[in-house]
Parts: structure tokens; C-alpha cells; sequence
């Protein structure tokens, strides 16, 4: 998707009145879904409007709306919650979130949702165009709103390609024939609601650049090459455009007829990628080189300037316990961009990339099933940032209660504590807090060429006790049920005996037969490999890990584990998890720090994302 933000400023007095700092800023306020309304009153501005602001989508902050002056000082939060694809017309800054197209009245500093279910919009002075999601997915209504009168009407229903641009009254947007199985690309003229279809040689098409007089994009020919095109506005002229380069490329036009390249090579050797001037003789001048590997969005600014976004990886993070690689350390960085080539770095390190920038980012502990959690802790205030600091550690459940109690570790997101962890931290003399941050599912799993979809709360005890020893017991084929757990130190061992058992006498595995498994990873392997296994998991951990069609999750009394029946509890086996530091932590500490920050949107969305229900609320213990 090409992201566009046409960003433009107001007065410093107006910018400072709209500042939030830190966790928690207000939520948006809605409008009446869908409806025809514009822009909020302004009062008349007192002085010219500031161009040396603009705002963006800030990817090391997760996608938090900033804004910063043109030479890179400044920068300010604007609104607390992610946000792509932003742009500006006018005194208002639009930007999609979530589902949701939102506004932001720089006068008065207020933001709400404006339109529900959008896949993507485009916005030019009083116009608005927008794609309305309808019930069939894979169908949206291109509506046009105009700003000035609060006029809103339906351009046409298409299948949903997502690409749009505006210039000069006139709409350009792509769809998909599903009748030839290409893309077609429409142009409408917005006052009269004219419109034509064109470019229907190419395949398809995508990153729709709108000039005064036409469009340029990227399209695919007969002969499966990517090039770049320009379609006149009128749909007379159709015509390639040679930039020089065979390989991935985006274009980015200047005033005089110039363009700028962005492009993207891949070989047998890897890739590279760079910024390359297309002079109007046909050569090529390298404005900016990227790292192997990386890649470029770049989006316009006001005064013929471009903001810069690189992103890109610096090797694997620190080898596991398991002797395997967790993640890629990846990196960003920003530059603006002037119409002449002028290259400048941004700081664009905003208010959680400077809370640890000292190093001090505390040592994080955690269960398996929370690796993907504190990697990404680890990404949004050390790595992203490049400071230096402490790599989380995986001890799983019982492991990390220790080290929080011999002072190993800082931080630990875990289950709470049993008995024999309260006393050895009672022993240690070390008291603790505890702050509950999402919920989580016990999820029972197998092979999918295994029939069974269901199984009851009885039913899986009776498996565990040796009662149920065979499917077809259970409505599945005459074959013997093959049970695999874990030890009883890890965290999803404990879960299920307590969830499953619920206080009553516990069965002695190995006399049974059942297999012992050190590694809930281990589990999963098997039974993807076996179709008359059974074990359990962790149900975050195995959606971020094991994306596999091959893996059955079982219903428990007909529900089906999700995020949304963990939260409303009618699946069964739902938990709860914490974050924990010792008690006597100070004021200002690394932990206490990473502590406090747990609650604020940026920790709910990064535990959405892993597939947790936030949840909220304190429990102090000893």
C-alpha cells in the first residue's frame, strides 16, 4: 500500500494548547457512523499558516500520530493511538486507524472518527473519497464526500483493489475485473461524477501518483515486467515511462517534469535498494543508498518535499536456549528529502524510545508463551532505537519466579506465583508486585486429519485419568489416543492442572504412558505429526508461533478458543497474566519505569497484537 501524507502547519500557541505527553492520552470520540458530515467549524487564523510543521504516522512509536518541524526539531505527540496513512487538507489531518478514518482539527487539537469500516481514502482540498467496507469482503463502496458541503454519495461498488489518488477535482482509482481477472483503472471527474475506464491492457496496477493533468503508476504489462505509466486525466494518453530501471520502483514526480526513483533490486546475491534522481537526459544520479536487505516508503510533503521512512534488518537477535534465533532486529530511520535532493537525517525518537536511551533497559523474564511479548518490548524502546540494553530472557514460569526472587531478573510477565514460589520468595526475603495485563487461553490441540472437533470438560479429564483411551470413544476413528504433557514446573502444565483437575487428585502421568515433552514447542512439532495426539498449549503462543493448517485446536464444551471468548469467559480454560517486579524497586527505576508503563495504549495494542486480551487492574502480594 502507498501511504500518502500531505502535511502542512499551523501556529506554534495552537500546536502547544494540542500536546499530550506520555500513556494514556484521551480516546477518540466517534461520529455517527457514515455520516454526511465535513470538516468541524474553525475560528478565522490570526497569522499565516505555519509550513514548516508536518505530521506522520511514526513507526518507531507504533504508528503514533507526530508532528515535527521541517528542520527536524520539535517533535511532538499528537494523538495516542496508531495511525497510517496520513494526510492533510486544509486545517485538518486525516489518518486511518484501525478500521476507522479519522480526523484531526489542528485549531482546536480535537481528533475523532469520522467514518467507520474504511479500507483506504484519499483527500485533496474540499474532496474526500473513501472505500466503505460493505458486508461481502471483497466488495467496497467508493464514496465521495464533499468537505464543503457535507455532500455524500456513492461513486460506484467495486471489488476492492485499495488504491486511490486525487488531483485537481479529479479521482483516479484502480478495481479488479473479475470478469478478465486484471486491474482497470478509473478516472472520475468529481463535480459531475463522470466517469471512465482505461489502461485496461495492463494486468494490474498499483502506487497511483495523481499531478495536475493526470495519474502515473506502476503497472504490469503482457509481458509480466513492472514499469511505470502516466494516463492523462481525460484518458486520451496512455503512455510508459522509462525511468531507467527494470527492477521494483516506485516514482515520485517532481514540478519541472523530474522524477525520483525509489527502487528496490533482487538478485542471486540479495538486495539492495536506493534513491536515484532521473535526470530529463535518461541517466540516473544515486541520491540515497539503502542497507541490503532494507526498503523505502516515501511520502510527500508540502513545498515539493518528501518524508523518507528506511526500514531494515540488522542480523538476528541473541540465540535462544533452544540453540534456535528468535527475531530479526530490525531498524528505521527517517530523512527529508527537498526537491533538489537534499538529504537530511530526522530524530524522529519519540517519548518511549527515550525512556530506556541511558541503556538502562531493565533485564525482562517471561513464560514461553511470552517470548513474542517482551521481543517486542525489546524492539520499541531499545532495538528500533539502536541503544544499548539488556536482551529479555526466557526462564519459562517456574525459572523466572526464581530469578525475580535471587534478583537475576527485573521484570517478568508471568502466572501468578504458586505456594512453592511464595515461599521461596518469602525465603529470599523478597516481597513483590503485581500488575494484571491480559488474558489468555489453555487450548487443547492435535492433528487436523484427526475428526474430532470437540471435545467436553469430562471427556478430556477422562483422557488425562487413562478413562477415554481410544478416539472413537470420543465420536473419532478405533484409534488409541496418544497424550502428551509437560512438566510440572512450566507454565501451561500448571494451567492445566488447575483448570482441568481443579484441586482434585492428580494422575501419575508416566504410569500411565502418556509422554513427557520438556519443550511446549516440542508438543506442537508432534502433533503435527501424529493424527491421534493430543496435548495442550498456550493459545497466544501457538497463534504467533505455529501458523499451521496442519494444527487442530479442540472446542471445549462446544466453544471454540478465540480473543473474543477468552474475554467474555465462555471458553473454559481462560487465564490471567501479570507483570512483576520485586516491591522494594524505587521510584525512577528501569523496572519501576517499565512497570508503570504497562496499561497505556501502546502495551494494549502490543498485547492485541500477540493475541492477548488486555486486562487491567493491581494485586500486591507479601
Amino acid at each position: 500500500m502507498m501511504l500518502k501524507r500531505f502535511l502542512a502547519l499551523w501556529l506554534p500557541l495552537v500546536l502547544v494548547l494540542m500536546l499530550f505527553s506520555g500513556c494514556g492520552k484521551p480516546e477518540l470520540t466517534e461520529t455517527e457512523p457514515n455520516a454526511p458530515t465535513g470538516t468541524e467549524p474553525t475560528q478565522p487564523l490570526l497569522t499565516p499558516v505555519d509550513e514548516s510543521v508536518f505530521y506522520f504516522s511514526n513507526e518507531l512509536e507504533y504508528g503514533r500520530l507526530y508532528s515535527q518541524r521541517l528542520d527536524g526539531t520539535d517533535l511532538k505527540l499528537v494523538a495516542d493511538s496508531y495511525c497510517y496513512n496520513v494526510q492533510q487538507a486544509g486545517e485538518a489531518v486525516y489518518y486511518q486507524s484501525g478500521e476507522n478514518l479519522c480526523i484531526y482539527h489542528i485549531p482546536t487539537g480535537n481528533a475523532s472518527v469520522l467514518i467507520e469500516d474504511v479500507s483506504t481514502y484519499a483527500v485533496d482540498g474540499e474532496h474526500l473519497v473513501y472505500y466503505l467496507k460493505l458486508e461481502e469482503w471483497y466488495k467496497s463502496d467508493v464514496r465521495y464526500r464533499n468537505l464543503k458541503t457535507g455532500e455524500d454519495v456513492s461513486i460506484e461498488v467495486i471489488f476492492d483493489a485499495g488504491s486511490c489518488d486525487i488531483a485537481d477535482g479529479i479521482l483516479y482509482y484502480n478495481k479488479y475485473d473479475p470478469e478478465y481477472g486484471n486491474g482497470l483503472l478509473c478516472v472520475c471527474k468529481l463535480e459531475t461524477l463522470e466517469t471512465i475506464t482505461v489502461a485496461n491492457e495492463l494486468s494490474s496496477f498499483h502506487r497511483l501518483q495523481a499531478v495536475p493533468g493526470g495519474v502515473y503508476f506502476e503497472g504490469v504489462g503482457a509481458d509480466f515486467t513492472f514499469a511505470q505509466y502516466f494516463v492523462s486525466a481525460d484518458g486520451s494518453v496512455l503512455k510508459k515511462v522509462d525511468v531507467g530501471l527494470t527492477t521494483n520502483c516506485q516514482m515520485f514526480l517532481e514540478s519541472d517534469g523530474g522524477a525520483y526513483c525509489v527502487y528496490t533490486a533482487y538478485d542471486e546475491t540479495g538486495s539492495e535498494c536506493a534513491i536515484h534522481r532521473h535526470n530529463p537526459d535518461g541517466s540516473l544520479t544515486e541520491i540515497l543508498r539503502g542497507h541490503d536487505g532494507g526498503y523505502f516508503t516515501v511520502e510527500p510533503l508540502p513545498a515539493g518535499r518528501w518524508l523518507v521512512m528506511h526500514t531494515y534488518y540488522d542480523g538476528w537477535s541473541a540465540e535462544g536456549s533452544d540453540g534456535e534465533y528468535e527475531n530479526y532486529i530490525y531498524r528505521l530511520a527517517y530523512y527529508l528529502m527537498d526537491a533538489d535532493g537534499k538529504i537530511t537525517p530526522l530524530d524522529t525518537t519519540g517519548e518511549n524510545g527515550k525512556l530506556f536511551a541511558d541503556g538502562d533497559f531493565p533485564v525482562i523474564d517471561s513464560s514461553t508463551a511470552r517470548k513474542p511479548v517482551t521481543a517486542d518490548l525489546y524492539f520499541l524502546f531499545v532495538a528500533n532505537h539502536g541503544h544499548a540494553g539488556a536482551k529479555p530472557i526466557c526462564s519459562t514460569t517456574h525459572g523466572a519466579w526464581l530469578k525475580i526472587a535471587d534478583r537475576e531478573a527485573d521484570l517478568a510477565l508471568l502466572a501468578a506465583p504458586t505456594k512453592e514460589e511464595m515461599d521461596y520468595l518469602n525465603q529470599k526475603g523478597v516481597g513483590i508486585e503485581m500488575k494484571l495485563y491480559g488474558g489468555d487461553g489453555l487450548v487443547f490441540i492435535g492433528n487436523a486429519a484427526n475428526p474430532v472437533q470437540n471435545l467436553t470438560h469430562e471427556q478430556i479429564i477422562a483422557i488425562y485419568q487413562g478413562k477415554i483411551t481410544n478416539w472413537s470413544e470420543v465420536g473419532g476413528p478405533d484409534q488409541p489416543i496418544i497424550v502428551y504433557y509437560r512438566d510440572d514446573q512450566s507454565g501451561s502444565q500448571r494451567l492445566f492442572e488447575k483448570m482441568v483437575f481443579k484441586g482434585q487428585e492428580l494422575p501419575d502421568y508416566e504410569k500411565l504412558g502418556f509422554w513427557y515433552m520438556d519443550e511446549m514447542s516440542t508438543i506442537v512439532d508432534i502433533v503435527l505429526n501424529d493424527p491421534y495426539s493430543i496435548g495442550y498449549s498456550i493459545m497466544t503462543y501457538l497463534d504467533d508461533v505455529y501458523e499451521n493448517e496442519n494444527v487442530k485446536v479442540f472446542g471445549v464444551d462446544g466453544v471454540i478458543p478465540s480473543v473474543d471468548t477468552v474475554k467474555d469467559g465462555t471458553y473454559p480454560y481462560h487465564t490471567q497474566g501479570y507483570v512483576v517486579i520485586r516491591s522494594d524497586e524505587p521510584e525512577g527505576s528501569p523496572a519501576r519505569r517499565l512497570f508503570d508503563w504497562f496499561g497505556c495504549p501502546i502495551s494494549d495494542e502490543i498485547l492485541i497484537a500477540n493475541g492477548i486480551t488486555p486486562l487491567h487492574g493491581e494485586d500486591g502480594i507479601g
